[in-house]
């Protein structure tokens, strides 16, 4: 059908333009007018080939997607999962994730005066952010709800990478303790980040929020959560330790 349209549009432009032509030479009323060689120029770049993905991807809107694991389109093209799930063999699901009792490792690096730490770049990963500047050392900060958004906080990623600044399920600390031991800030003006970040979380559960890697978490209404609700037990502790430590606090 495009095509057809695409031929009808070329041939009354060619048309029209050969009446111009008439006109301005006066009394010839003689035109032959040729379009078929016109109509092909116009017609081969534009009809190209369809869009052929090859299994287990689908054209969803121009582009191959793997439907089988991804949570934007989640079995087909029309299925996206709920914040918080995952998909995955085409289905949405609340992730099945064994949080760490001791994450270490990873980086801290500081982005316009905050600090984010974490012990992975890709994968499962634990997020730690503060502001270095007004964080308080072997100080206790309550985590809720309430305080989703502010400084210092933890969260988790689920599939992140964080060079792309994506994730297929973010969360955020809605209970627990958060304390932190050890800052070391970025200060050394190298490429390489330098910082690191040390404390525990004391009675912990996270909930599903989106937003959390732009810095804006807004919490997922009846999201899923880590662990799981229902599950024994109900929260973690977690000891971490991400980046460089060495420095002193003094």
């Amino acid at each position: 059908m495009a095509c057809t349209v695409r031929t009808s549009l070329a041939s009354t432009f060619i048309a029209l333009a050969a009446a111009l032509a008439l006109g301005a030479c006066g009394g010839d009323d003689t035109v032959t007018v040729t379009d078929a060689a016109v109509d092909a120029e116009i017609d081969a770049p534009i009809d190209a080939p369809p869009l052929t993905c090859n299994p287990p991807t689908m054209n969803c809107g121009g582009m191959c997607v793997n439907t089988t694991n991804d949570e934007q389109f989640c079995g087909n093209c029309t299925t996206q999962c709920a914040g918080g799930e995952i998909c995955t063999n085409s289905t949405c699901n609340c992730p099945t994730v064994t949080l760490p009792t001791n994450a270490s490792g990873g980086f801290a690096i500081e982005i316009s005066g905050f600090m984010l730490g974490t012990n992975a770049l890709t994968g499962n990963a634990l997020i730690i952010a503060l502001d270095p500047a007004t964080v308080v050392v072997d100080q206790d900060y309550v985590l809720t709800e309430g305080t989703l958004g502010t400084l210092p906080t933890a969260g988790f990623g689920v599939d992140v990478d964080l060079l792309g600044m994506t994730a297929g399920a973010t969360f955020a600390a809605t209970e627990g303790t958060l304390r932190i031991t050890q800052v070391c800030p970025d200060d050394t003006g190298t490429q390489l980040p330098e910082g690191g970040i040390a404390g525990t979380l004391t009675g912990v559960k996270f909930s599903a929020v989106d937003g959390l890697l732009q810095g804006n978490p807004v919490l997922v209404p009846d999201g899923c959560t880590l662990p799981p609700d229902g599950a024994t037990p109900e929260t973690v502790d977690i000891t971490f330790s991400l980046g460089n430590v060495s420095c002193s606090n003094m």
